[in-house]
């Protein structure tokens, strides 16, 4: 499973129309990076004394989870060349990919708890209106 969901992420971000620069084929965001962890990894309450004692576990967002999904969303090699170029000011290309990326992101989120709820695993997301605890 852990494949067909990382492939289906990778599709979203490399075919949704929002990872573009204007006018450019250039995407704002390269492949996604995917991991998978247990939601019983200790992990997990180590957060409440790094992060602090609100930080919710798995199980808290979502009785009986067994899995929590992580992505990263890398910023792509042109948009990052862009900004390297600067010297007082972000590149045009970062800032978009400021605001883009995050929406990106989002509709990302999105995606996935109906996807996954779709093929019968119950999904929440942080973030995601109509997902559970927010």
């Amino acid at each position: 499973m852990q494949d067909i969901l990382k492939c289906e992420i990778v599709r979203f971000i490399r075919e949704h129309p929002g990872n573009h620069l204007p006018g450019s084929d250039s995407p704002y965001l390269d492949e996604p990076l995917v991991g998978c962890a247990s939601a019983a990894d200790p992990l997990f309450h180590e957060y409440r004394q790094i992060i602090g004692p609100f930080h919710l576990l798995p199980q808290e967002l979502l009785p009986g989870a067994a899995s929590v999904i992580s992505w990263i969303l890398p910023i792509s090699t042109p948009v990052r060349e862009s900004n390297r170029r600067q010297t007082e000011l972000p590149s045009r290309e970062w800032a978009l990919t400021r605001t883009h990326g995050e929406t990106l992101n989002g509709d990302l989120r999105r995606h996935l708890v109906g996807w996954l709820e779709g093929q019968g695993h119950p999904t929440v997301a942080p973030n995601t209106p109509h997902s559970g605890r927010n």
